[in-house]
C-alpha cells in the first residue's frame, strides 16, 4: 500500500513542482508567456493525476470525467507552450477538434456503452495525435541549439509512446483495464512512469533553453549599443576580426564602410538630445534594415 501511495502521487508532486518552477521563471521573464502556459499545462496534469488516483472516492464518475478534461488540457497547454517557445503558431482548431471528440467519444463510452478498454485507446490516441501535430508543427522551424532539436525529437517520441504503446500492453497482457482496480493495471502503471519521464524531460529542455537564451541575451547586451541597437565598439571588432578571417580564409578580398552624421552637434544644440537621440535611433534601424536587404539578396544569389 505504501508503494502504491507513491506511486499515485508521483506524477501530481512533479507537475506541482514543475508548475511552481515555471511560474516563478515566469516572474523574472514576462516576455516569455510560453513559461507561464507551461506552468498552467503542469498545473493541469498534476490535476489529472489526483482526480485518477487520489480523488477515486468522489461519487460516481465525477473523478473520471474531471480528470480526462485536465489531462487533455495538459497536452494541449504544453504543446502550445513548447510552439510558442519555438514562435510557431499554436493549431488550436486542430487541437480543439482532437479534445472536442476525444471527450464526446469518451462521454459516449463511459455512460452509453461502458467500455473502459475503448476509453483507454481514445485518450491515448488524442494525447498521440497532439504530439504527433507538434512534432510536425516544430519540424521546419529553425532549432537554434541541442536544447530546440530535443523538444523536436522528444515531441517526435511521445506521439509514438502514445500511439504504440497501449497495443504493445494489448500484445502483453491481453488487456488494458487489468484484472482488478484499473489504477494498478500494467497499462496505467506505465502511464504513471513514462508520464513522470515525459515531464521531466520536457521541463528540463525547456528551462535549458529559457538559460541558452538568457546567456545570448547577455551576450548581445554587451555587444550593443542601447540606443541605435547597432554592435559597440568591443561588438564591432568581434565581429570584424571574425569577417576578415572568412575573407581571408575564403582568398576574397574585405572592405569597410565608414560612414558619419553630418552636422549631428548641431541637432543636439538646437532641437535637444531627445531628439538626437531619435535620429540616432532612426539611423541605426535604417542600417538594419539595409543590412537585412543585403542579407537576403545574398541568399538569393545562392
Amino acid at each position: 500500500m505504501p508503494a502504491q501511495i507513491f506511486t499515485q502521487l508521483l506524477n501530481p508532486a512533479i507537475g506541482l513542482l514543475l508548475a511552481a518552477s515555471f511560474y516563478l521563471l515566469w516572474r523574472s521573464q514576462r516576455s516569455r508567456r510560453y513559461l507561464l502556459v507551461a506552468s498552467a499545462g503542469y498545473v493541469c496534469n498534476a490535476a489529472g493525476f489526483l482526480f485518477q488516483d487520489v480523488f477515486a472516492f468522489l461519487p460516481g464518475t465525477s473523478g473520471r470525467v474531471a480528470s480526462n478534461l485536465f489531462l487533455i488540457a495538459s497536452a494541449w497547454l504544453l504543446a502550445s507552450a513548447i510552439l510558442q517557445r519555438f514562435q510557431q503558431r499554436t493549431p488550436h482548431a486542430l487541437f480543439g477538434i482532437i479534445a472536442g471528440a476525444a471527450v464526446v467519444a469518451q462521454a459516449w463510452y463511459l455512460y452509453a456503452a461502458p467500455d473502459l478498454t475503448v476509453r483507454v485507446l481514445i485518450a491515448s490516441a488524442a494525447f498521440g495525435l497532439i504530439s504527433l501535430l507538434l512534432a510536425v508543427r516544430l519540424a521546419p522551424a529553425p532549432k537554434r541549439h541541442l536544447a530546440d532539436k530535443l523538444l523536436f525529437w522528444f515531441s517526435v517520441v511521445t506521439a509514438v509512446n502514445f500511439l504504440a504503446r497501449p497495443a504493445l500492453i494489448l500484445w502483453l497482457s491481453g488487456t488494458l483495464a487489468g484484472t482488478g482496480d484499473f489504477r494498478t493495471s500494467l497499462y496505467w502503471t506505465t502511464v504513471q512512469f513514462s508520464q513522470a519521464i515525459i515531464s521531466v524531460t520536457v521541463a528540463v529542455n525547456l528551462m535549458v533553453a529559457v538559460a541558452i537564451d538568457l546567456l545570448a541575451d547577455v551576450k548581445r547586451e554587451a555587444s550593443t549599443d542601447q540606443l541605435s541597437g547597432l554592435l559597440n565598439r568591443r561588438g564591432f571588432e568581434a565581429r570584424a576580426a571574425a569577417a576578415l578571417a572568412e575573407c581571408q580564409a575564403a582568398g576574397q578580398p574585405g572592405c569597410f564602410l565608414i560612414a558619419d552624421l553630418d552636422h549631428f552637434k548641431r541637432i543636439n544644440d538646437t532641437c535637444g538630445h531627445l531628439v538626437g537621440d531619435s535620429v540616432i535611433r532612426m539611423f541605426g534601424q535604417l542600417l538594419r534594415a539595409g543590412h537585412a536587404v543585403a542579407d537576403e539578396m545574398a541568399a538569393a544569389d545562392h
